[in-house]
């Protein structure tokens, strides 16, 4: 790896439109090279960022809805996850909308209940600042029974601590809640609040590594995988020697996000370059797998077929024109039989070559849904799918040789992408590029086609707000 650092070093950077999405740009070196010019932007952040927590602030509040969805939603699949703590500096303040009238009376954005809630989870939050794993059991404990709006959250806290090791709930977090040592831990909840919260204002809202901004609130609905994609990065990038350090700890994701986020990690004018090369540009999904494999099926037709075929659910998800998917199963493997032989092999590769991209999607996902055989399910499903025209076309070219000839040029095609299907049962190839990242998200690509598309009408700030705050949107 070494050598090939020193290599990218000495060749020229040639001006290329990179089309990677920024959260992968420090995947590996080359797309680093092609899309931020070298290699010093990738190696300083890796560099400050490596052997520190990646801090996670969430402003939120103990009777909001949101708020306990949130909790609910990154407790079993993050915080309860022994390698967590290893990797995330998870920083929740309570106090979220909370505000001081003029008279100093404290009003809480959902009344009294919560101001309750509020000054017993700040003291849960002092108390167990050494202890975090109990701490975040406590935690997501409180936020589910606050779900009863009859509920007293005393109770609710007292039957939490109940089931810990460690109950100090008596001699300790109660005291403090009724008295001034709760109040003086508001007064910093509620500046660290105003350095997390930005306009416009709600809750939940995350801050990562200091920073915050609406476009960092749409990990809230992915964030388990998005803090895995980011360590990977991490711990796999090489770090290159730096010719200009700088102070970036923020993930590539945002690196175009804020002109000081942007002065700190980038260069405003690539981030204008990036937009300009994109815009109007639909995200492209190849998805790489084995017709013939029945581990796939799943994923295909209740993913894929549901999110990316279904014109209904396009609209619904207002992705509709902002993402293009080609399904491309393998070839099949040529020296296991002769050009007239093969016959679902023969099947498949005259399918995709005699049928237009669309067509080509659905009879595929037929194929899946209907098998195992190709055959089988061809002649029995799929081949309504098209017009008598075009099957007799197909029919005609899967019994010649003609379907070796296209099989051994997708190969070569697939070639360059480098998959390997012994380690994955698929591959998604984001924009012709195989990127490790991309694989861990693989359930949230309609979401990130929200995130990565930039064109007409199209509002990437609000890319999930009704995810992230349900009640913002009833």
């Amino acid at each position: 790896m070494l050598a090939l650092i020193s290599l990218l070093l000495l060749l020229p950077y040639t001006s290329a439109v990179c089309n990677v999405p920024p959260d992968f740009w420090c995947d590996n070196p080359r797309i680093a090279l092609e899309c931020t010019g070298s290699l010093n932007y990738c190696s300083n952040y890796v560099q400050n960022q490596k052997n520190r927590k990646m801090k996670i602030e969430l402003s939120f509040e103990a009777a909001c809805p949101d708020s306990r969805n949130f909790i609910q939603r990154i407790y079993p699949r993050l915080l309860a996850q022994s390698f967590i703590y290893e990797k995330v500096d998870f920083q929740p303040v309570p106090w979220g909308l909370s505000k001081y009238e003029e008279a100093g009376k404290l009003k809480c954005h959902h009344g009294i209940r919560e101001c309750t809630g509020n000054r017993l989870l700040t003291c849960v939050m002092k108390h167990l600042k050494d202890d975090v794993e109990q701490r975040d059991k406590v935690l997501f404990c409180f936020m589910s029974k606050m779900e009863d709006k009859t509920s007293d959250p005393n109770l609710n806290m007292k039957q939490c601590f109940d089931k810990t090791y460690n109950n100090i709930f008596t001699s300790t977090i109660l005291p403090c809640s009724n008295g001034p040592e709760a109040t003086t831990s508001q007064k910093f909840d509620e500046m660290r609040t105003l350095q997390i919260l930005r306009k416009p204002r709600f809750v939940p809202y995350i801050a990562i590594n200091g920073n915050s901004h609406q476009h960092m609130q749409a990990a809230q609905i992915m964030l388990p995988e998005k803090v895995r994609s980011w360590t990977e990065t991490l711990e796999n990038f090489p770090v290159a020697p730096i010719t200009l350090p700088n102070r970036c700890q923020t993930p590539p994701d945002y690196w175009c996000s804020t002109p000081e986020i942007t002065s700190t990690c980038f260069d405003q004018a690539q981030c204008n370059n990036y937009y300009n090369s994109i815009y109007g540009r639909p995200v492209h999904f190849k998805f790489i797998y084995r017709q013939s494999d029945p581990a796939v099926k799943s994923y295909f037709i209740n993913y894929v077929k549901k999110h990316f075929v279904n014109d209904n659910t396009l609209r619904t998800e207002n992705n509709t024109g902002k993402v293009v998917i080609d399904l491309a199963p393998v070839p099949p493997a040529l020296h296991e039989c002769k050009a007239t032989s093969c016959v679902d092999g023969a099947i498949q590769e005259c399918i995709i070559s005699r049928t237009n991209l669309i067509d080509r999607n659905n009879i595929l996902l037929c194929l899946l849904e209907n098998g195992p055989g190709v055959e089988r399910a061809w002649n029995g499903f799929c081949k309504k799918l098209v017009t008598p025209t075009v099957a007799e076309s197909i029919e005609k070219c899967s019994r010649s040789a003609e379907w070796y000839q296209y099989a051994l040029r997708r190969a070569t095609l697939q070639s360059v992408y480098k998959v390997d299907l012994r380690l994955r049962d698929y591959y998604v190839i984001v924009n012709g590029y195989n990127i490790g990242g991309v694989q861990g998200l693989n359930h949230n690509l309609h979401r990130l086609v929200c995130l990565w598309y930039r064109g007409p009408g199209h509002d990437r700030d609000n890319c999930y707000r009704c995810d992230i705050e349900p009640t913002h949107c009833i």
